[in-house]
């Protein structure tokens, strides 16, 4: 029973890789009902990923070894897959959907690196550049709501190359994020606050196509508007200081 309980978020970590593994499978088949099964998967990996860390925080399992596994599943299921879904369901001619979908894998691997590189303990209150999962979850998202409203509408399409760039770029940006131990403002008694929070947006998008959507575009404003508020406030302070900190907490 010890056993199972430490494995857990391991467990947790491998439905997020296979979830990236089915999403890549699903946006390479010449069905365009791919293309929505490929953006679910997305999503379900993210709450995997989601999942193998409140329960490590949970159960104190948390390890180097689960946090290398979880980065190796991140950047298949959060940048191959992604990655993959906008190449096909961009749709661009010549090599320019190529090189938009390598930019996002590209800036999600560079995201990892960097976040292995500086991470220090395992609770965070904020995250320096755009999480991955987010950045996904993003693209995931806009895919599902085109779909199911506009029926793949070419003019809604457009709006995925600047997109693409925005949240590729921001990941390998300074610009801080919230954690979701952040936003559970790190006492002992908050901590069912995230998954409650979690449950919440996941049953709205049950609800609603619209509502991941909403969320992650909510979520990547939020960063960018403290970030100018910042810079507005304080114009002596250099971007790089405003959009950043360099203590342990912020990846």
């Amino acid at each position: 029973m010890t056993y199972l309980r430490a494995t857990m978020p391991t467990l947790m970590t491998l439905g997020n890789l296979f979830c990236g593994f089915l999403s890549v499978w699903y946006a390479v088949k010449p069905d365009d009902s791919g293309y929505i099964a490929a953006a679910w998967l997305i999503m379900a990996a993210a709450v995997f990923d989601a999942l193998d860390g409140m329960i490590a925080r949970l159960i104190k399992a948390q390890s180097q070894f689960g946090v290398e596994l979880d980065s190796l599943a991140d950047v298949c299921s959060f940048g191959m897959a992604p990655a993959i879904l906008l190449h096909q369901y961009y749709q661009l001619p010549g090599h320019l959907g190529l090189a938009l979908a390598f930019l996002f894998f590209a800036c999600g691997a560079l995201r990892l690196a960097r976040f292995n590189t500086q991470l220090k303990g395992f609770d965070k209150a904020e995250f320096k550049g755009l999480p991955i999962p987010a950045a996904a979850g993003t693209i995931a998202s806009l895919v599902i709501f085109d779909s199911k409203a506009f029926g793949g509408d070419a003019n809604v399409i457009s709006l995925f190359a600047p997109l693409t760039v925005l949240t590729a770029l921001l990941m390998v940006s300074k610009v801080r994020y919230d954690t979701m131990t952040g936003l559970a403002w790190n006492s002992e008694g908050s901590k069912i606050r995230p998954v409650i929070a979690f449950g919440v947006v996941a049953a709205m998008g049950v609800w609603s196509n619209e509502a991941f959507l909403i969320v992650a575009a909510v979520y990547v404003g939020v960063g960018l508007a403290r970030a100018l508020v910042r810079v507005i406030h304080h114009p002596e302070t250099k971007i790089d200081e405003a959009v950043s900190t360099e203590d342990s907490g912020s990846h």
